[in-house]
Order: C-alpha cells, then structure tokens, then sequence
C-alpha cells in the first residue's frame, strides 16, 4: 500500500496587460481583403466631410476597464504636412481633414492606417487598414487662356480664323458618360 497526502495549493494569476484586437475582416469592392471598414467619399470633399465609422477594437482586459483610442498614421495619407483624413480618438468617425486634394484622377483609394491604443501599462497598440475609395465627380472644363486670334476687318463669312480654340478637362474620357470629352460654341 502506497502512502500519500494531500494538501492545499493556492495559485495566483498575475494579470498582464494585452494588446487591443480586431476580430473584424472585410473585402473591399477593389477586391482587396483584411480592411477594417470599406469607405468612400466624393472627390474634391470639403473638410469635415463624414466617411462613416470604423469597427471598434476589442481590448482582452475586461477587467481592467480600460479605455481605446484611435488615431490614423501618416502612411499614404499626408497632404503636403497635413493629414487628408482624421479618426475621431474615441468616437471612430473618419473625416476629411485637409480639403483640396481628393482628386480621382490623380488617386482613386487610399490604404489608410489605423492605430487603436489601450490605456494599460505599458499601453499596448495594433494596426489595421481602412480602405477609402473616391467617387468620381464631374468637372467643369477650363479654357486656356491668352488664346488670341486676329482677322482682318470686312473678311467674308466662314474665313478662318488661326487655330481653333482649346480648353482641357481632367475627366476622363473612358468615364461611362464620356465626362472627358469637350464640344466648342460660341
């Protein structure tokens, strides 16, 4: 017969500070995958103009209570040494915060960046992409300018007058309603 004893263990769980998750993943219409949120937005967009909101972050420490915040990297989103879009810190709203340039023809989408922090110690992070799609909008043409012609006093009718007249437009023409092609009148 063996002899044993027993006898009471008390095990202590030292809790550690987790960095914050996203258990969300979606596919874009660009066909790409692993986005947090799938936005868009009109070219040449004022500033405060609201995309929507991104999904939030899961922080594992329930018990801590602590508090996420949110902000954009500069990756592919500054203008000049501005941010073009922001991401409210508590509310996730994503807004344009620099107007003037959107431009589809120039940049059709944007792989923003996202950073969403704890308020643990040490504070944690984790990244994630927002995609932001433009909305192609038509554009007025613009005439180019200085464009002088001359004729002589008491030509007949239909006399030509130098080169025709020229004006550009930034839309393309490939556009389905042919936004880029340009007719003249006088």
């Amino acid at each position: 017969m063996g002899l044993h004893d027993y006898g009471v263990v008390a095990l202590s769980f030292n809790d550690k500070n987790e960095a914050p998750v996203w258990s969300q993943s979606l596919t874009c219409s660009n066909g790409g995958s692993g986005y947090i949120a799938c936005l868009s937005v009109k070219e040449n967009s004022v500033a405060d103009t609201l995309l929507g909101l991104v999904a939030a972050a899961v922080d594992p420490d329930i018990l801590d209570s602590q508090t996420l915040t949110y902000e954009f990297t500069s990756t592919n989103n500054l203008a000049g040494s501005a941010f073009m879009f922001v991401v409210g810190s508590s509310d996730r709203k994503v807004t344009v915060k620099t107007a003037g340039y959107l431009d589809f023809e120039q940049q059709g989408e944007y792989q923003l960046t996202i950073i969403a922090k704890d308020s643990g110690f040490p504070q944690l992070s984790t990244t994630r992409q927002v995609l932001v799609l433009l909305e192609d909008v038509n554009e007025a043409p613009v005439v180019n300018k200085d464009q002088v012609r001359n004729i002589d006093e008491n030509s007949g009718r239909g006399t030509t007058i130098g080169l025709g007249l020229t004006a550009r437009d930034q839309d393309s023409t490939a556009h389905p309603a042919g936004w880029g092609t340009l007719t003249y009148e006088l």
